[in-house]
């Protein structure tokens, strides 16, 4: 005998693998924007706009992309969303 709540779960697996996905890749870039500027700041010591890169990246750079991660994880997880619900049958 099958159990009819089987493929609901089998869909909500997949709907929460795919969800971690997206927050680890965010994530990892995040991490990216976050400690490879300041960790390589003698290296990337050439100026934009008259202030040395790391600190360019600092004070504008990384505040704009955080943003631009948000956007992208709103747009990622409507879609994700979306997708799954259109997979449900209720």
């Amino acid at each position: 005998m099958t159990n009819p709540a089987q493929p609901d779960r089998a869909v909500d697996a997949r709907h929460w693998r795919r969800s971690r996905h997206v927050a680890l890749a965010l994530t990892a870039v995040w991490m990216l924007i976050t400690f490879v500027p300041p960790f390589f700041a003698r290296d990337l010591a050439f100026d934009v706009f008259g202030a040395p890169f790391a600190v360019w990246v600092a004070a504008q750079g990384a505040p704009i992309l955080y943003v631009v991660l948000v956007w992208v994880y709103e747009r990622r997880m409507d879609r994700l969303d979306r997708e799954h619900r259109a997979g449900r049958v209720d």
